[in-house]
């Protein structure tokens, strides 16, 4: 389950960054046919790209970590349970074991 959701968390890296790399050599080399206007409104579409993922990615890999303290949470509280419903079951076992000891001994005595 977490495996398919690590492998869009990476993706996600992975194309954000390169956007944000791929602005970086138009900075030094612009275009020579475009205007200022066309030239700033593409930096600022792949840099607005870059971003969106990388938060994207981040937001998935802090809802990943969550959901997985989650579900061990879940699984303690799950174990806690069913060791006190087990201690509760063999407290009256014993109890039980204890009577049944006590009438024997009362009715071998009367024997």
């Amino acid at each position: 389950m977490f495996t398919d959701r690590k492998i869009i968390v990476v993706l996600e890296y992975i194309i954000g960054f390169s956007f944000l790399i791929a602005v970086v050599p138009l900075f030094v080399n612009p275009h020579p046919d475009w205007s200022d206007a066309h030239w700033w409104a593409y930096l600022l579409f792949i840099v607005g790209a870059g971003f969106i993922l990388i938060s994207c990615a981040s937001e998935m890999k802090q809802r990943l970590q969550l959901s997985h303290r989650l579900s061990r949470i879940e699984q303690i509280i799950k174990d806690l349970e069913d060791k006190e419903v087990q201690a509760q079951t063999n407290k009256e076992v014993k109890e039980v074991g204890h009577k049944q000891t006590i009438g024997e001994q009362f009715i071998a005595s009367l024997i």
